[in-house]
């Protein structure tokens, strides 16, 4: 657990790294659990045809954190246009559940990754770790680490990908 903790650490660290051999890539499916509904999956491939922004996150994480409201933000302005937005957590399904309670203003759509499949199919090293998946099932954006335009350069390529 503590070299994990080191290597997310790491990444931090090393600040916003882009995945510029993901981008332009299809999506890879995985299927992850949602938190609100023990049992029922949900994958990739269930949400073709919309806008996906995948947020991988974990409690500890402090930047996770300040990222949340705006991963918020666009659930709320986008949704109903076709964006799906997937919060991934690969903790204890009580952590996350804990969490949330905690924080009754978010209410975007949180799944948990127990096996780390969604984790690994895109190659996560870090928290956070944005992903946009246009209507084609292309990814568009890949972000490890979130600096301070991030959410601006985000907001407008989601925009862009809405039509």
């Amino acid at each position: 657990m503590k070299r994990i903790a080191l290597l997310v650490g790491l990444g931090l660290l090393a600040g916003c790294n882009s995945g510029n051999d993901t981008l332009g890539a299809v999506a890879p499916n995985f299927k992850v659990e949602s938190l609100n509904r023990p049992g029922v999956d949900a994958s990739i491939e269930q949400f073709k045809g919309k806008v996906i922004l995948l947020d991988y996150w974990a409690t500890w994480c402090g930047p996770c954190k300040q990222f949340m409201p705006y991963v918020q933000a666009f659930h709320e302005k986008y949704a109903e246009k076709g964006l799906e937005v997937m919060a991934i957590s690969n903790e204890d399904r009580k952590l996350v559940q804990g969490f949330r309670n905690q924080r009754p203003e978010l209410t975007f759509p949180i799944y948990l990754d127990e096996f780390n499949l969604a984790q690994s199919a895109f190659g996560v090293e870090s928290y956070p770790t944005a992903v946009l998946i246009n209507r084609e099932g292309k990814v568009v954006f890949f972000e490890r680490g979130i600096d301070s335009t991030s959410p601006a350069r985000l907001d407008a390529l989601i925009q862009k990908e809405l039509g």
